[in-house]
């Protein structure tokens, strides 16, 4: 009778590590795919001003902070906006999709002063990542330097 007690003790503990096994990897499950959401966001931003190369050199793009409001719909077929109604509609667009990550948030800055055609630029993507041990701020950062469109 002993056995069979010592032996569903064993079994018990096991099934509580495994089901804590488990747990935890849901959470970092949750946490890379939070990762892989903000890595997208950054990149589509990149690509945003790889095709607004004019808005890029005019400094529409230079000092994004997550606080712009507005947009033009410059996404359909019949719209003809100008560099500067594209850089917001980007901006108002990305601001929104970084929104459903957690706490999300999103800048973009130039790196040189004046903000000169082709240079290097920073956007970061922030979120909290409900990690183990409670929320954790979290960042990705990409530095490129987009083309000058007078290249």
């Amino acid at each position: 009778m002993i056995e069979v007690l010592v032996t569903s003790l064993v079994i018990g503990v096991a099934l509580l590590g495994l089901g804590a096994l488990v747990a935890s990897g849901f959470r970092y499950s949750h946490g890379a795919d939070l990762l892989t959401q903000a890595v997208n966001q950054a990149r589509d931003m990149a690509d945003r001003m790889r095709a607004n190369l004019e808005g890029v050199d005019a400094g529409y793009y230079a000092a994004v902070d997550g606080s712009e409001t507005g947009s033009t719909n410059c996404y359909a077929p019949t719209e003809i906006c100008t560099p500067a109604q594209l850089a917001n509609a980007d901006i108002y667009a990305w601001n929104a999709a970084n929104d459903a990550l957690p706490s999300g948030n999103g800048t973009v800055s130039c790196n040189v002063i004046g903000c000169p055609a082709g240079s290097v630029h920073t956007i970061t993507v922030s979120w909290n990542d409900p990690g183990a041990s409670g929320p954790e701020a979290k960042s990705y950062i990409l530095t490129f330097t987009p083309l000058s469109s007078s290249y």
